[in-house]
């Protein structure tokens, strides 16, 4: 009795060893997709962050042309030349200047947003290529367990018994 165990150990091994290793392998594709979407929410958070950055610099844009216009105003009050063209001309140079700011601020978010887009693409390949490379993995266990396996019916498993007597 103790040498038909013995000799189908292998077996028994090679079965406990690729049950281990689709362990292994699902528990390496779920750690990747877990990881992955910390990485996903983290690009967002940092897209936000930009927005809101952009946001910000929009403001400040606009409130210095706003402070840059009242002290043009007021120097040319106070000179006695406020109807004049001159300060028509001062007060259009500083609104162009705040519009020169705000597309730099505008266009350099535009970039951002094509960087969180292909940053986000980039870590769902990975983890598609995660995915296959487990898939593989198990797939190539399974395969080089299949002789191992097939050996079994040597053994008498898997097959009727035969009647003696």
């Amino acid at each position: 009795m103790v040498f038909p165990l013995l000799a189908a150990m292998p077996l028994i091994l090679g079965a406990v060893g690729l049950g281990l290793q689709a362990v292994g392998t699902f528990a390496q594709i779920e750690g990747n997709r877990q990881a992955a979407d910390a990485s996903r929410r983290a690009e967002d958070l940092r897209q936000r962050q930009m927005n809101l950055e952009s946001m910000r610099q929009r403001r400040q844009v606009i409130r210095n042309s706003i402070r840059a216009r009242s002290m043009a105003l007021s120097g040319a009050i106070n000179q006695g030349a406020g109807s004049g063209s001159g300060i028509a001309g001062g007060l259009a140079q500083i609104q162009g200047d705040a519009g020169r700011q705000i597309q730099g601020v505008n266009q350099g978010q535009e970039i951002g947003a094509g960087i969180f887009d292909a940053n986000r693409a980039v870590t769902s390949g990975q983890e598609l290529t995660s995915f296959g490379g487990g898939l593989s993995s198990f797939g190539g266990a399974v395969f080089s367990s299949a002789e191992p396996m097939g050996r079994l019916t040597q053994f008498g498993f898997g097959q009727p018994r035969q009647r003696t007597g």
